[in-house]
């Protein structure tokens, strides 16, 4: 194995190995946003997670150089489309983005759930998220720029729906929303909602509601702009060369089990 050498400049990290990559960019920008557990800095400034744990192994046994550079989904969508951001992962695949962005294969499909206080879903008598709209003074809290999956998509089309939308920058301001009574209900992802939980120690005062809100599936996307075609075709390929030698499950297991 290659030795990995970083250097630490300004608020992001540049990873490197021994011998370049021609076909690569000369320095691949990922942009990222804290998501526990698939994107997150420890304090020493350490990136872990399933996403920066995939991007290391993948992107490093295509020998390419890159950097992990912070910036709001908002923006990072907006750098994927200009192309000041070269990759983000943990994305949704819409037909919007596709006019701006290839994607890779899906590297992992999560259930989206909707998170109430402790003792409050019983309350709520629906037979689909939609029907929410129809709940006297229920207010909907969403990531802004989020996806939720197709349920959720064809719902927003409502606009009985769209009413009762109260949006966020990320999970955690929603899931501060939902604890100060601003919103009576929050889309999250199963996974990332626990860790903000139980570091504002909320977790024991919240429930799921058995609606079915869906799965979303994700996927690294790629700048148009200013990545060709042919790095996500080596991407993909090296992706499947890490399933079958079982890096890729090592990864999962590490952060989902």
């Amino acid at each position: 194995m290659k030795r990995i050498r970083f250097f630490v400049l300004t608020g992001m990290t540049i990873w490197s190995l021994n011998s370049g990559a021609a076909s690569c960019p000369s320095d691949i920008k990922l942009g990222w946003e804290p998501y526990a557990p698939f994107q997150m800095k420890t304090a020493k400034g350490d990136y872990t997670g399933i996403d920066f744990d995939l991007t290391k192994e993948i992107l490093g046994k295509m020998n390419c150089k890159f950097t992990f550079v912070q910036i709001p989904w908002p923006r990072l969508l907006a750098g994927i489309q200009n192309g000041d951001v070269h990759i983000t992962p943990s994305a949704s695949k819409t037909t919007e983005r596709e006019a701006f962005a290839y994607f890779s294969e899906p590297y992992v499909t999560v259930r989206n759930v909707l998170l109430m206080k402790k003792g409050e879903s019983s309350k709520i008598k629906i037979a689909n998220l939609a029907d929410l709209a129809k709940v006297p003074k229920f207010k909907l809290g969403v990531s802004r720029s989020y996806e939720y999956g197709d349920i959720y998509t064809a719902a927003i089309k409502l606009p009985a729906f769209k009413a009762i939308i109260e949006e966020a920058n990320d999970e955690e301001q929603s899931l501060k929303k939902l604890m100060a009574g601003r919103v009576q209900g929050i889309l999250v992802n199963e996974f990332t909602y626990r860790p903000l939980a139980k570091k504002d120690g909320s977790i024991d005062q919240l429930e799921i509601h058995p609606v079915n809100v869906g799965q979303d599936t994700l996927f690294f996307m790629f700048s148009k702009k200013s990545i060709n075609k042919e790095i996500v075709t080596a991407f993909n390929s090296t992706l499947a060369t890490i399933k079958a030698d079982g890096s890729y499950q090592k990864i999962i297991d590490k952060y989902l089990k």
